[in-house]
């Protein structure tokens, strides 16, 4: 379980640190990197098609979500708070779902 979290931690650690993706008009992306969280679903339900994939808790109070479209076109890291305010830590495309190794995967 725990090389699980610690290869967890270094994934979303090196995304926090990605540059956004270029796809994203650079405007665009700082006008919305933080706001209320339903302004940020909307936008990346509605103009992205992505969809959250997975979530997992930073701290007590910091949730932590991938989302992405279908097919991996593109792809969303969110950070929110309880106060409900949402940040964008990175963005990109051609996101790539495959299996996790026996050591970090679910337990047989």
């Amino acid at each position: 379980m725990f090389k699980r979290l610690f290869a967890l931690a270094l994934v979303f650690g090196a995304a926090a640190t990605a540059p956004p993706a270029e796809t994203l008009d650079p405007a665009q992306f700082a006008a919305i990197r933080c706001a209320p969280r339903d302004l940020i679903v909307e936008r990346l339900e509605s103009r992205y098609e992505e969809h959250a994939k997975g979530a997992g808790l930073q701290t007590d109070t910091r949730l932590i979500e991938l989302w992405s479209s279908k097919g991996g076109a593109t792809w969303t890291i969110l950070l929110t708070t309880p106060d409900g305010r949402t940040c964008i830590l990175a963005a990109g495309e051609h996101w790539t779902d495959y299996p996790l190794p026996p050591a970090l995967g679910a337990p047989s």
